[in-house]
């Protein structure tokens, strides 16, 4: 009989302090790990899964030089990229993306510099990601910096903010971008504060091919807020991936990325249930926890400020 391990993970934001191990924290990421003798299973309706989650929480430390990183390179992004025609449903902030792939930026494919690989051969394909602003009357500009290959349309909150290399009007799933763009540097746009919320924020990105057989997709994403406001970040766990099973008595790596930060952090800690299991001072942020038991375990990533 084989002995196996089925992870899966819970979304959530906290904004006003934090439920772990250690309430000094700043920010944390968790997930359930469960392991347990039988066949090979899937978890499908049994538990509420998604495949990365992000926990972001508001910092006490002030901003460097005005300007906040709300998102930044190496962000866990949810896409969809099954060429489907999802209209404009998809960039809805009331959107449930829970069951949509999920990784760290830049990502695509075709190039050497991409975290995290999406599908090709498909026309368009959908992002989104997940922020937190305590005060949107604090902040006083927003700016977009923007990799894309090849057509870029972005959404704030429902809203369209920003097209670049599609035509003007409307578009849907099959509209190719007119140009042939490589992804050799960032465009900047400004992005009105006024379609803030208070609280969660959602970021979608249609990213189009100007041809159906191209070679490559990229996107990468940073925004920056200028204002009086706090420092925020992301800690999500990265490793194990989504309906991941394991033997028991498996060696199961563990891995987690920060984002977000203007202030610096001491480490990142993982935990199981309240157990500390590691201490990671340095990113990459991982370990290896040997020799797993039959058990159910709540799995934490928590980020230690400096």
């Amino acid at each position: 009989m084989a002995k196996s391990v089925v992870y899966y993970c819970k979304r959530f934001f906290q904004k006003n302090g934090f439920a772990g191990p250690n309430k000094n924290v700043e920010s944390f990421s968790h997930c359930r790990m469960k392991i347990f003798e039988g066949r090979f299973w899937s978890s499908a309706g049994l538990f509420a899964k998604c495949s990365l989650v992000s926990a972001c929480l508001y910092c006490a430390g002030p901003s460097f030089g005005g300007q906040t990183a709300l998102i930044d390179t190496g962000a866990i992004w949810r896409f969809l990229d099954d060429g489907a025609d999802h209209g404009l449903d998809w960039a809805d902030f009331w959107q449930d993306d829970s069951a949509w792939q999920a990784g760290p930026s830049p990502l695509g494919f075709g190039e050497s510099f991409i975290a995290t690989q999406t599908r090709p051969r498909i026309v368009t394909t959908y992002f989104r990601y997940t922020f937190n602003v305590a005060d949107p009357s604090a902040i006083s500009d927003l700016t977009l910096w923007v990799l894309r290959d090849d057509g870029v349309r972005i959404f704030l909150n429902g809203i369209e903010v920003f097209r670049n290399n599609l035509p003007p009007g409307e578009i849907n799933y099959l509209t190719r971008a007119p140009a042939v763009v490589e992804a050799a540097g960032y465009i900047e746009g400004a992005i009105d504060p006024f379609w803030l919320n208070s609280g969660p924020n959602v970021l979608a990105a249609e990213v189009h091919q100007s041809d159906v057989n191209s070679s490559d997709l990229v996107l990468d994403v940073k925004l920056f807020a200028r204002g009086d406001i706090p420092d925020t970040r992301d800690v999500a766990i990265t490793a194990p991936a989504d309906g991941t099973m394991f033997r028991r008595g498996t060696d199961v790596p563990i891995g987690a990325v920060v984002t977000g930060a203007t202030n610096p952090i001491s480490s990142v800690q993982f935990y199981a249930d309240t157990t500390l299991l590691a201490e990671d001072a340095a990113a990459p942020y991982d370990m290896i926890w040997s020799n797993v038991q039959i058990g159910t375990y709540e799995l934490s990533a928590v980020a230690v400020p400096a």
